[in-house]
């Protein structure tokens, strides 16, 4: 009996250890595939767990059994596992140790595309290069063309854009033409990039990460028609949501109001808004048609109601809140600077809630008329004739009888005599003391102040504009270009 036993205990391990491998590779590769999966359905966080559950298998097998007939393929698991967690350095040490461990030549060019791909995320760009070289000679086709897809990311990082679109060209790998079309703009061959793009609007899956951008470059690059089109093209495509529908309509409603049309932004707003009136993307065109709206506003009841409006919008939080809040902060104390009491300094006030307007929230026409009223709200106030300057400056209709007001009523004022192209000794002094006024609260005249002097401001600087989807206080981002090449 114990004879039989010590014979059958060897076996034993045999068999077991055989379990060990099997039960090993069997998990390694099942939440690699589950991992694959969630991926496809958008599900990036269960993606990432997977994918550290197959690392964290695929590791233990090859650190418990490192020479076993399992350990080349569990090492190629967890370094592209590593990978997608973006784990990069120690996905070279996997991948390293995989290329030298390879026995089979396209097991050795699958590490090595890997291998290359973890260094290009890492910036190391030439230890990136021999890799994938390397992994483009490969026979088997999928693997060729994933390795003809990463060595001309790698070639566009390093600013060799034609050789990138070769091999970009070459490559079948899903989503290139994308990169196809990032090539081309590269190269300042927008029409190119757009035909590119075009026939990428039928066969790559949709993303807005990679999309968004690609779409705002297009029109940047003078080729607003084609972009508008994509957008169309792009958004009937099926099962996208509503969500990805309103996103895609915003950046299109950005781009039009980019270009100055005013009109045609407000109704493209509109239409956004109504695409899913309860959602995020809905209340920011909400924010933004608002701020178009303040542009053409003339009176103070619609401003009231694009106040309430935002306001709602502040309470609810989130992105479109970031972008209610200036807007709502503004005109609160444009309403509290332009009561026009009889209070000192309510003539100061008055000046700068128009200028605020007009400078800060575009509000040309409500502040032509504000800085115009001047005249018969602050007959006698020394802020008044700078008011008729900027009324004029604002695009005020009666702008003639603005300039004979000045000459009749006003004709020593240091802003009058300015506005008549002539030199006045005492501006920039009292500019200087209105500046300082100003800064300070705009509660009283300074003992000593001159009489004429008015609020501080720049008569000849043409009215800012602002980015409608932006608020006034936030520098304008740059037009979305291509993007660094990221794994």
């Amino acid at each position: 009996m114990s004879g039989r036993w010590s014979r059958a205990w060897p076996l034993g391990l045999a068999v077991l250890s055989s379990c060990a491998y099997f039960n090993g590779m069997y998990n390694a590769k099942k939440y690699a595939h589950d991992a694959e999966h969630s991926e496809r359905a958008g599900r990036t966080s269960e993606a990432r767990d997977r994918w550290s559950q197959a690392a964290l298998h695929a590791d233990s097998l090859v650190a418990h059994h490192p020479h076993s007939r399992w350990a080349e393929e569990a090492r190629l698991i967890q370094g592209t596992a590593l990978i997608h967690v973006e784990d990069y350095s120690n996905a070279v040490v996997v991948l390293t140790e995989a290329v030298a461990a390879a026995r089979r030549r396209e097991d050795k060019l699958q590490a090595m595309l890997l291998l290359g791909r973890a260094n290009f995320a890492l910036r190391l760009y030439q230890d990136a290069g021999p890799p994938l070289d390397s992994a483009a000679t490969a026979g088997d086709a999928k693997l060729r063309s994933a390795a003809l897809l990463w060595r001309g990311r790698l070639e566009l990082a390093r600013g060799a854009s034609a050789a990138a679109l070769s091999d970009f060209r070459a490559s079948r790998e899903p989503g290139v033409g994308l990169w196809r079309a990032r090539a081309a703009f590269r190269l300042g061959e927008p029409g190119a990039a757009a035909d590119w793009l075009d026939a990428a609007a039928v066969t790559t899956a949709y993303s807005e990460a990679d999309w968004l951008p690609l779409l705002d470059t297009l029109a940047d690059a003078g080729l607003p028609a084609r972009a508008s089109s994509l957008e169309r093209a792009l958004a009937a495509r099926r099962g996208l949501g509503t969500g990805e529908q309103s996103r895609l309509a915003l950046g299109e409603c950005d781009r039009v109001a980019g270009r100055g049309d005013d009109s045609a932004a407000s109704t493209c707003y509109a239409e956004a808004a109504a695409l899913a009136p309860d959602s995020m993307e809905s209340r920011i065109a909400t924010v933004r048609l608002s701020r178009l709206r303040l542009r053409d506003a003339e009176d103070d009841s619609t401003v009231e109601d694009i106040r309430s409006t935002l306001g709602r919008i502040a309470e609810q939080g989130g992105s479109a809140a970031r972008e209610a809040d200036p807007v709502v902060h503004q005109l609160q104390v444009l309403a509290e600077l332009t009561v026009g009491d009889p209070s000192p300094g309510a003539d100061a006030r008055w000046f700068a809630g128009a200028e605020l307007a007009r400078d800060s929230l575009g509000m040309m026409r409500w502040a032509a008329t504000r800085f115009a009223a001047m005249a018969h709200r602050f007959p006698d106030s020394p802020w008044t004739p700078k008011g008729l300057v900027a009324a004029i400056g604002a695009g005020y209709p009666a702008a003639d009888s603005l300039r004979a007001l000045l000459t009749s009523r006003y004709p020593d004022s240091p802003y009058t005599i300015v506005a008549d192209g002539r030199d006045a000794p005492r501006y920039a002094v009292l500019e200087d003391s209105l500046r300082s006024l100003l800064s300070n609260g705009v509660s009283e005249r300074p003992p000593g102040a001159s009489p004429e002097a008015g609020p501080a401001t720049d008569e000849g600087r043409g009215p800012r504009r602002p980015v409608p989807g932006r608020p006034a206080s936030r520098p304008t981002p740059a037009a979305p270009g291509t993007r660094n090449p990221q794994p």
